[in-house]
């Protein structure tokens, strides 16, 4: 599976709110017209870290596999309430041939409880959750995020991490459009 058709969000200037939550508001759109649309997506983030700061920036790139999911999905964020408010699209394009360099957004997740079955005591089980608790919750604190909020209205901090992959990844992307642990989708570097 290839992602590169690809369309460009920027974010409008608004002082009053912070880039992060108007960035978090594009991507429950797309995430939502992703879904009615059908079109699997995958998302970037130009402006990652970029000038030595912590931030995902002002850009959302999404990536969908043939022009006619973009527009498709380009459609249903057009149609969204806020959508024009928050972004500005940029046409459709297709990355150019050759492209030499990779890299996947990551969605990074904090463990999930212990499983009740194994072969190991209960007891172990939890310490052993504990301790990565800890040691993912360390990771996170140098890797930007966004506060999101569930279709059951809970709110999130979906966390990202950038990584520099092959252009033989070609996994399925979440909902979010971001890869996985066990699923990374290469996106081809354009900027």
């Amino acid at each position: 599976m290839s992602f590169g058709t690809y369309f460009d969000l920027r974010l409008r200037p608004d002082p009053g709110v912070p880039d992060w939550d108007r960035l978090g508001r594009m991507l429950r759109i797309v995430h939502v017209a992703g879904a009615q649309s059908a079109t699997p997506f995958a998302i970037a983030f130009p402006d990652y870290m970029s000038e030595d700061k912590f931030t995902l920036g002002q850009r959302l790139r999404v990536f969908t596999q043939e022009a006619q999911g973009a527009e498709a999905l380009y459609d249903g964020i057009e149609r969204a309430p806020m959508a024009a408010d928050l972004a500005e699209g940029s046409r459709i394009r297709c990355a150019p041939q050759g492209v030499a360099e990779f890299e996947a957004y990551r969605m990074h997740r904090l463990p999930s409880a212990p499983s009740k079955a194994g072969a190991i005591a209960p007891e172990l089980k939890r310490e052993l959750q504990a301790q990565a608790l800890l040691r993912r919750l360390e990771q996170q604190q140098v890797l930007p995020f966004l506060r999101m909020r569930s279709s059951t209205g809970h709110g999130f901090r979906l966390v990202i991490e950038r990584i520099r992959v092959a252009a033989s990844d070609r996994g399925q992307p979440n909902g979010y459009g971001l890869s996985r642990q066990t699923q990374i989708v290469a996106l081809p570097v354009l900027d």
